[in-house]
């Protein structure tokens, strides 16, 4: 990523400018760690969970909440225009997805 573009994040993220507030904001930073590293799992993982500890200091278990929520609607957008493109129902699509979901993300434990 240019340095541009960065900067613009980073002032988008600072100013809580996303549509849908604080939850889009630490859903978006969330997702964006653990997208950055693509050779070091595990510190993508890290850094998800310093947004996410955050959130918690600063807004409880109702932000937390709050991520959680917007995350899985962001996801049943993006599957629902997946299964469009490919011709499934996106109920097929979950199902398939779900029996790769317990393995976490490249084999990397979730947990600390």
């Amino acid at each position: 990523m240019n340095l541009e573009v960065r900067a613009m994040d980073e002032r988008r993220q600072a100013q809580h400018d996303f549509p849908g507030g604080p939850a889009a904001t630490a859903s978006y930073r969330a997702v964006r760690a653990i997208l950055s590293d693509d050779n070091n799992a595990e510190r993508g993982l890290a850094a998800a969970r310093d947004v996410l500890q955050s959130v918690l200091a600063e807004s409880g278990s109702a932000g937390l909440i709050d991520v959680a929520l917007h995350l899985a609607m962001q996801l049943s957008s993006a599957l629902d225009r997946i299964a469009a493109e490919h011709g499934l129902a996106e109920t097929d699509l979950i199902e398939t997805w779900q029996l790769e979901w317990g393995t976490g993300h490249c084999g990397v434990s979730l947990r600390e």
